[in-house]
């Protein structure tokens, strides 16, 4: 009797265990808001990038997945003085876009039926795009270093007006994010996301040239809906 107790326990256990495998959903698609609180590293002040990105998961099992995310942040009204070797130029905003492609796991608490929480690391790149517009006095030159040689914009004559012209760069660096967010179940095909946080990294070269490499540690926001198919929900 005591025997087949015993071997009745371990087939309950076993069953839990499966039951509680197979209760994750095996893909997970999410769309969403972000808003990014970017501390840069140059002379430009932090500032607040928007944005909207998507996420993809496969889940193995009911607490680790695997997937990535994409998403885009933009803010075309920084301001901040613009220095070029050393040399301060009058500036107006700048327009700045980032876009990151981050790729890891995540692992999930399931114990609760309608509220699963998360925490996830994930590494990719941060592609950036700025340009700002420079103006230039009469008279004066503005000398930038580019590969193979320099680049020289004139001012004009002494007697003419200022001259605009807008500069611009792109850069791809390492990325990665590090947090945690929160998912509640609205129904079998949808949950909805009223938090996730993330430490967002990156390391961007300065635009001060040729100051090297620097780390921003950035804070990033996301609210949305996750949707979900496969699996025993």
């Amino acid at each position: 009797m005591r025997k087949n107790l015993t071997v009745i326990g371990t087939l309950l256990v076993f069953a839990g265990v499966a039951a509680a495998q197979n209760s994750a959903p095996k893909i997970e698609t999410y769309l969403g808001y972000d808003m990014l609180r970017y501390n840069s590293a140059t002379n430009i002040p932090a500032f607040t990038a928007n944005g909207a990105g998507g996420q993809f998961f496969y889940n193995f099992n009911s607490w680790l997945g695997v997937g990535a995310d994409i998403y885009a942040a933009h803010n075309g009204n920084v301001f901040g003085s613009v220095t070029v070797n050393g040399v301060t130029y009058p500036g107006g905003k700048l327009d700045n876009t980032s876009v990151f492609s981050q790729f890891g796991p995540r692992v999930y608490v399931r114990k609760w039926s309608r509220v699963t929480p998360f925490v996830e690391m994930l590494w990719g790149m941060d592609t950036v795009r700025a340009s700002v517009p420079l103006g230039l006095p009469p008279g004066q030159s503005l000398v930038v270093n580019v590969p193979g040689g320099t680049l020289v914009v004139n001012g004009g004559s002494a007697s003419a007006k200022n001259v605009y012209v807008r500069a611009s760069t792109a850069q791809t660096a390492f990325a990665y994010k590090l947090g945690g967010g929160l998912d509640i179940k609205m129904s079998k095909h949808l949950s909805f996301r009223p938090i996730e946080t993330d430490l967002q990294y990156s390391r961007l070269q300065q635009l001060r040239y040729p100051q090297p490499n620097k780390s921003q540690y950035n804070f990033l926001y996301s609210t949305g809906f996750n949707f979900t198919f496969g699996g025993a929900q």
